[in-house]
C-alpha cells in the first residue's frame, strides 16, 4: 500500500555516468520507497527522463507535462534558482514541504571556507564581489521565504548536524524560538560497507596512516598530512585522493600518493592495511566520510572543531588534534589499544526509519 505520493527535488542525481552525484539522497530514496511511499526525483541538472536503481528521475520540463498529485515535497540543499523558483510557482500543489540542509547553500561562505590554495585558479575580484553579494541577497531572501513558510506550519527543516542547525541560525538570522518546533537533525547515514567488517588492531599492515581526500580542497587540510609526513618521517603515509596538490608540492619518500577516487567497497577493503587513518579538516557540516571511517572501526586522528567532537562522540578510537598534540606514533599506538564502536550512530536503516517516521508524521 502506498503511503504517500512524493516529489524530491535536487540539483543533481546519480546515473550510469557518475553512480556518486548526490549519492547521499539516493540511499535515502530506497528507503523511502521500502517503506511504502511512492518516490519520483525531479533533478534540475537533468537533460533527460531516467529510472536509477528503481528511482526515476525526471526533467523539470517532463514534470510540467505529465504533473500528478504529489503529497510530500523534499528539497534537498535548496538553491534560490532552482528549488526556491519551483516552490513559488507550484509549492501550491503539495501539502508538507520538507528542507534537508548539507551546507553551503546557508552560509555566508567568505565567513566559513578557508582560502584556497595558491596554485588553484584565483577569482576575478568582481566575480568575489558578485559571490559575496549574491550569498548576501541569498540568506535575505531565504530569511523572509522560510519564515513565512514556517508562519503557514507547512515546512520542515532537517539538519545533518547540530552545527549545521547553528550556522543556519546564525546566517539566515532567524531564531531558534522560531524554527525548533518544525526542525530536527539527522545526520546523512554511512555506506552499509563500512559496518559490515569491523578493522582489526592485530595487522599485518602496509603502512601506518591512510588518508582520503580531494587533493585541491584547502578545507580537507592535504597540506596538514603533507606537514604530518615531513615531521615523522619514521612513519609511513598513504594518501588516497584526486587532484594536483603533490604536483606542486611533491611529497618525501614515507608519504605514497595515488591518485585515484576509491568506491566505499574499495575504501573498506583497503582499511585493513593501515594503523590509523589520517582526516584532518577546516570545515564540514558533518563529515560523512570521517563518520564512515570511525564507524569502520580504524583509529581516526582528525581536527578538534566542534562538529568533529559533535560527530565522533560515541567513538573511542578518535583523536583531535589541536595544536598541542603528542607525537604521532604515540598517538596512534595509544588509538589502537582503545576499544571498537559500542553502537553506531550513523546506521542507515535507523536514520532513515527516522525520516520516515518524521514523513508519516504529517500524513497520519
Amino acid at each position: 500500500m502506498v503511503k504517500a505520493q512524493v516529489l524530491v527535488l535536487v540539483q543533481g542525481y546519480p546515473d550510469e555516468h557518475n553512480r556518486y552525484n548526490m549519492a547521499y539522497v539516493h540511499s535515502r530514496l530506497l528507503g523511502y520507497q521500502q517503506a511504502g511511499f511512492n518516490v519520483t526525483v525531479l533533478s534540475f541538472s537533468a537533460s533527460i527522463d531516467y529510472v536509477f536503481e528503481d528511482i526515476s528521475v525526471v526533467t523539470e520540463k517532463s514534470w510540467l507535462k505529465h504533473t500528478s498529485h504529489k503529497t510530500l515535497l523534499i528539497a534537498h540543499a535548496p538553491n534560490l534558482r532552482n528549488h526556491m523558483r519551483f516552490l513559488l510557482l507550484y509549492g501550491h500543489r503539495f501539502s508538507h514541504w520538507f528542507f534537508f540542509f548539507h551546507g553551503h547553500e546557508v552560509l555566508e561562505k567568505r565567513l566559513y571556507y578557508p582560502e584556497p590554495y595558491a596554485y588553484m585558479p584565483q577569482a576575478h575580484t568582481l566575480y568575489q564581489t558578485l559571490d559575496r553579494a549574491y550569498d548576501k541577497a541569498k540568506l535575505r531572501i531565504l530569511r523572509r521565504l522560510i519564515s513565512r513558510w514556517l508562519q503557514q506550519k507547512r515546512l520542515h527543516l532537517i539538519f545533518v548536524s547540530e552545527w549545521m542547525l547553528n550556522a543556519f541560525v546564525e546566517n539566515v538570522q532567524l531564531s531558534r524560538n522560531e524554527i525548533m518546533p518544525f526542525s530536527q537533525v539527522i545526520p546523512n547515514a554511512v555506506h552499509p560497507a563500512f559496518l559490515q567488517k569491523q578493522w582489526r588492531a592485530d595487522g599485518p599492515f602496509q603502512a601506518d596512516v591512510i588518508t582520503i581526500r580531494p587533493l585541491d580542497n584547502s578545507k580537507y587540510a592535504i597540506d596538514q598530512v603533507l606537514g604530518f609526513a615531513h615531521q615523522f618521517p619514521e612513519l609511513s603515509f598513504h594518501v588516497f585522493g584526486k587532484g594536483k596538490y603533490f604536483i606542486h608540492h611533491p611529497p618525501p619518500p614515507n608519504l605514497i600518493w595515488e591518485d585515484a577516487f576509491l568506491k566505499p567497497e574499495d575504501i573498506v577493503r583497503k582499511l585493513k592495511n593501515y594503523r590509523a587513518a589520517l582526516m584532518p579538516t577546516r570545515l564540514d557540516a558533518q563529515g560523512v566520510m570521517m563518520c564512515e571511517l570511525a564507524s569502520a572501526g580504524i583509529p581516526v586522528i582528525t581536527s578538534d572543531l566542534p562538529i568533529c567532537r559533535e560527530m565522533l562522540k560515541d567513538f573511542h578510537r578518535v583523536y583531535f588534534l589541536n595544536g598541542q598534540n603528542k607525537p604521532l606514533p604515540e598517538i596512534i599506538e595509544q588509538l589502537c589499544q582503545l576499544p571498537p564502536p559500542s553502537k553506531q550512530p550513523f546506521d542507515a536503516d535507523n536514520l532513515i526509519a527516522a525520516e520516515v517516521q518524521l514523513l508519516l508524521s504529517v500524513i497520519n
